[in-house]
């Protein structure tokens, strides 16, 4: 089983018998010492929630009429199952929208290969959401675009 450096350091905590605080909200570098933000005995550790490798990339209903809308039912069939078989880990469990939206903007441009084009376009989800123009604070409404688009 591979281990990724976020087991190791999960470890390492344990080893030494650290206590761990989760936060579940986005902290900011201001607020890390704060004591409002830390533990009872002044220490302050965050960690993400971690889900066990497999966690397959969730198709939103929405994103699911949008594919059977744009490809024909083959075609559809086969980004739906394609795009399923991702592992969210993979994409730092980012909005599954998000990451489906980026992917579909690739697969779009070149639906003679659908499958080389995901696992071309999935190997840095930083590159795929930065290439697909989702890369900034404004990819919801990018999203919400995308999806009307076959709507007109």
């Amino acid at each position: 089983m591979e281990r990724s450096a976020d087991d190791e350091w999960i470890a390492g905590i344990i080893a030494k018998g650290q206590k761990v605080y989760l936060a579940s909200d986005p902290m900011k570098a201001e607020n890390l010492f704060d004591p409002a933000t830390s533990g009872p005995d002044g220490q302050t550790l965050f960690a993400r929630e971690m889900k066990p490798r497999g966690f397959r990339m969730q198709i939103s209903k929405s994103m699911t009429n949008f594919i059977m809308r744009t490809f024909g039912r083959t075609d559809a069939e086969t980004v739906v199952s394609e795009i399923g078989a991702l592992d969210e880990q993979d994409f730092d469990y980012q909005d599954p929208d998000r990451i489906v939206a980026a992917i579909l903007i690739f697969v779009m441009k070149n639906v003679t290969n659908i499958a080389g084009t995901i696992r071309s376009v999935t190997v840095d989800w930083r590159d795929l959401l930065i290439g697909a123009g989702l890369a900034d604070d404004d990819w919801p409404s990018r999203v919400e675009e995308l999806l009307n688009s076959g709507n007109k």
